[in-house]
């Protein structure tokens, strides 16, 4: 049965890299990345907005200051174009990880 579940995963992994959403993101990203500055200063906001928001240091404006700071960047079409396909992949991805989990129970009171 293990081998069978690993195989149905590679299964799911082709499936996601030929999905719609996995070809326009590939695309775009590879557009990007033909400008290696601009790429830069992408992957320096994309960090920097991931730790805002995972580190939970929301202060008032804070999102409004860092998109201002970068609004140079964030306003070129290929960038936008690029993060609007990743956020539409995650989305897709996330959908897919909560059918294959969901369902599942482990214990996680230890966390509480």
């Amino acid at each position: 049965m293990g081998d069978e579940l690993i195989e149905k995963a590679q299964e799911l992994k082709t499936m996601i890299q030929n999905s719609a959403e996995y070809q326009k993101y590939d695309s775009c990203r590879h557009i990007l990345k033909e400008d290696e500055e601009l790429y830069r200063k992408v992957n320096e906001f994309r960090k920097k907005n991931f730790e805002f928001q995972a580190g939970g240091f929301a202060e008032n404006g804070q999102a409004d200051r860092l998109a201002e700071a970068y609004a140079d960047v964030l306003g070129q079409k290929a960038v936008m174009e690029y993060m609007n396909a990743e956020l539409i992949l995650c989305r897709k991805l996330q959908e897919i990880y909560g059918l294959l989990v969901g369902d599942l129970e482990f214990d996680l009171d230890f966390l509480q």
